[in-house]
């Protein structure tokens, strides 16, 4: 019996034992399945993360092709924009070169206290009075004309003031030694103030020529301060005189007779015609007791004709120019007074601009002009002389714009004849 239940024991766990092995073995096989179904899943899935991402790349790759693409046909259009641009800065920029152009001179008539027309100057101003702005020098060195280009317009209105001031000496006696004399001496002084407003109009009809009028409105101011010695009381007695209106019109043409070069300035010759549009000395009154003018003229009163040959020398970064003038007035009757001829005068100047930058630019320079006597019936007047009027001219531009440039000169005074001071303000406009 104990040996039954001991086999039958040895029975059960022989049976247990190749149970639980066949368990393990179940266990085994069944992980062994799923890491080899894990394994292929992700063998699987992985080829497909990199395409999905090769594709990705390269999406984004024809995307910046073709921003590239776009980017240069935009930079290709501007380049072809600036260049237009750049044409056309170079051809309005010859119209505002003629705006700098050099000093040129017309000499007007005024009227001594006794009423006899005295030569002196009263700054009727040619739209002179300074060297080429050098704002424009790369501008000249560039264009084959310094002149209004041909079809274009150039409209300048100008501002100058201008003020004088001589003191005059009038003796009447008898001098007994070289510091004592016996008679009247009358102490003058005169002061004279002109403002001038003027509009100047140039159109090119030619590649190198041009017409211009200028028409000017005068304002003018004299006060004299006399202290006569010898008469009844020693006060300062003041006498003014003041005149307004339209001043003496001018008609001119200009040509440059050749295109300049490194060895050679441009060539520029100029005609000018001045029409008496103006009241002249002879047409104001003249106080009889004082022989001073009761009111101021503002032209010259007399026709006249202006000449002058101009050369331009570009030398980077400088401008320099000369030129000599000569002005013929041509006579006429007056009442009371018979044949009058204003004296004719030769002038030359000279000078130089120098260029700060792109926009700004400093030119100085000088002129002479010299004026003969004042003839009546062919005979020089007694009470006029010859003149001598030197002045020293500073200038400065500034470059607003391709068309308009502002100009701004100083004119001093170098010689007795010549006015203190003059100011000048300028802005050409081109079209």
């Amino acid at each position: 019996m104990a040996n039954q239940r001991i086999a039958s024991l040895t029975r059960h766990a022989r049976g247990a034992s190749i149970g639980k092995r066949a368990c393990l073995a179940f266990a085994i096989a069944l992980a062994a399945t799923i890491v080899c179904g894990k394994a292929c899943a992700e063998s699987q899935a992985a080829p497909a993360g990199v395409d999905e991402q090769f594709r990705s790349q390269r999406l984004r790759i024809e995307q910046q092709n073709a921003l590239l693409v776009q980017q240069a046909r935009e930079l290709e259009d501007l380049k072809q924009s600036l260049a237009a641009l750049q044409a056309q800065v170079e051809r309005l920029a010859g119209a505002r070169v003629q705006a700098d152009a050099p000093p040129r001179k017309v000499a007007q008539q005024t009227s001594s206290p006794g009423g006899a027309p005295a030569s002196t100057e009263v700054g009727k101003d040619l739209t002179k009075d300074e060297a080429p702005s050098n704002a424009a020098v790369s501008s000249i060195s560039e264009q084959a004309s310094v002149l209004t280009p041909s079809g274009h317009w150039s409209l300048e209105p100008s501002l100058q003031y201008q003020y004088s001031s001589k003191d005059q000496v009038s003796i009447l006696g008898v001098s007994i030694l070289p510091a004592i004399t016996v008679g009247l001496i009358d102490v003058e002084r005169v002061s004279q103030t002109e403002d001038i407003a003027a509009l100047t109009a140039r159109y090119g009809i030619a590649p190198r020529s041009e017409i211009e009028l200028r028409v000017p409105y005068v304002y003018a101011d004299q006060d004299t301060v006399g202290r006569p010695f010898g008469a009844t009381g020693s006060s300062d007695v003041v006498t003014g005189a003041h005149g307004s209106g339209i001043g003496d019109i001018e008609i001119a043409t200009r040509h440059q007779f050749d295109s300049g070069n490194a060895s050679m300035p441009y060539l520029i010759g100029e005609a000018r015609v001045r029409a008496p549009s103006g009241r002249g000395p002879f047409s104001v009154p003249v106080n009889s007791a004082t022989g001073l003018p009761e009111a101021m003229p503002t032209g010259s009163g007399f026709w006249g004709a202006f000449a002058a040959a101009t050369a331009i020398y570009p030398s980077d970064p400088a401008v320099f120019f000369g030129s000599i003038n000569y002005l013929w007035n041509i006579g006429r009757n007056e009442a009371d007074v018979g044949y009058v001829r204003p004296g004719n005068s030769i002038g030359l100047n000279f000078g130089s601009g120098l260029s700060l930058n792109e926009f700004a630019s400093l030119s100085f320079g000088y002129e002479q002009d010299w004026l003969s006597k004042t003839t009546e019936a062919g005979v020089p007047l007694p009470s006029t002389t010859g003149l001598q009027v030197g002045r020293l001219l500073l200038g400065y531009s500034y470059r607003l714009s391709a068309r308009t440039t502002v100009n701004v000169s100083l004119a001093i005074g170098a010689t007795d004849a010549a006015p203190n001071t003059q100011i000048t303000v300028r802005v050409p406009y081109s079209f």
